[in-house]
């Protein structure tokens, strides 16, 4: 894991960013044994939480690949939107001197069932 990568989990975690880490990182962290040159996470996107990742990421000189402002990436219901309408999978920022890579924005909220089915019965999607 590049220092880099370390510098920017510990700033998330600093500034009070709820997120997750998925992906290789992810793995090296569990023990495996994978290279990876981007590091992927998903925040959370309360509103507070995705503005304070946003802002951060903006703070450390990485931009996103996308031409959109700070203020519509910094909208939460603005990315909801891109993930629906546009089937957005990921917001992928990348540091000026393209040694970073972040994907904040990474798979889609689902929902588990309140109760599990019955046993023996298959849940069809």
């Amino acid at each position: 894991m590049t220092d880099g990568f370390l510098q920017i989990l510990n700033e998330l975690h600093d500034h009070g960013v709820d997120f997750v880490i998925v992906g290789g990182v992810a793995v090296g962290l569990h023990g495996g044994s994978r290279v990876t040159f981007d590091l992927h996470i998903v925040p959370s996107l309360a509103p507070d939480s995705w503005r304070a990742a946003v802002d951060l990421l903006w703070s450390l000189g990485a931009r996103p690949r996308i031409p959109e402002s700070l203020d519509r990436i910094r909208d939460v219901e603005q990315v909801r939107r891109w993930r629906s309408e546009k089937n957005m999978l990921a917001l992928n920022f990348r540091t000026p001197d393209g040694a970073t890579e972040v994907d904040p924005a990474g798979r889609r909220e689902r929902r588990l069932p309140a109760t599990p089915p019955p046993r023996g019965r298959r849940r069809r999607g």
